[in-house]
């Protein structure tokens, strides 16, 4: 992917680059776009896209990087477009290994205000990252994210709606919410729990502060109350189980 320094958007056709193993976008100081089309990067294992100061989107067309274990988006300040079609980033049975090593998501230092993850996207990533971004809005559609052991929200003053679908993070054990400047009076508001969701969640990590630990007990009582709250403090300190009601 030479001479692209000039480039403001670039188009990857269908099928195209359907041999390489990995790919990787670093300070290309001009480029506001990226299209990836549909089927390309079949045998890609990961995507990196960093260090791009004027990147304000980037598209995944259906089964671009299907067999991809990592997308990993950093320092992007621009970015307020992240689209996926569907069939990305699923990984493969070659790519286990990777998996059960924390691979999925992981976007910091964006200018996203709204992602939404697909339920035929990421089926199975273990983790999912987000800090330094002023999401507004993430939606996890019905029975996304089936392997994903962690969800990690860190960093975010923005955050009004979190949608999980039905059915979706059934394998989630650990939500952490650190450093988020809850936005809404109503913190019941904030997480909208589709029937099923999160069935298999036993810690929620928070911050120590009045919202977002009231943001804790509600997400906990939503799930029947066999959760446990830690508070972490941004210190040395300990952390702080906070007993259930």
């Amino acid at each position: 992917m030479e001479g692209l320094s000039g480039l403001k958007r670039v188009v990857i056709g269908s099928g195209c680059f359907s041999e390489a193993s990995e790919l990787g976008l670093s300070g290309l100081s001009g480029l506001e776009s990226v299209v990836f089309g549909a089927n390309s990067f079949q045998q890609a294992r990961s995507l990196t896209l960093s260090n791009m100061n004027s990147l304000v989107s980037v598209v995944f067309k259906e089964g671009a990087f299907r067999y991809a274990d990592d997308l990993w988006l950093d320092n992007l300040p621009v970015l307020e477009t992240l689209d996926m079609e569907g069939d990305n980033f699923n990984g493969s049975e070659g790519g286990r290994r990777l998996a059960e090593s924390g691979s999925g998501l992981h976007i910091s230092s964006s200018s996203l205000k709204r992602l939404t993850i697909p339920k035929s996207s990421f089926k199975t990533a273990t983790v999912v990252e987000i800090s330094g971004t002023p999401l507004e809005q993430l939606t996890i559609m019905d029975g996304g994210l089936p392997k994903v052991k962690e969800v990690t929200i860190s960093n975010v003053d923005t955050l009004q709606k979190v949608k999980i679908g039905k059915g979706a993070l059934s394998s989630c054990e650990v939500l952490t919410l650190t450093d988020c400047n809850i936005d809404g009076e109503n913190v019941d508001d904030l997480f909208e729990l589709g029937e099923g969701a999160l069935p298999n969640l036993k810690t929620i990590q928070v911050g120590n502060d009045p919202k977002s630990i009231a943001l804790a007990e509600s997400i906990a009582k939503k799930l029947g109350g066999d959760v446990e709250i830690v508070v972490v403090a941004p210190t040395t300190v300990l952390p702080t189980v906070v007993p259930s009601t």
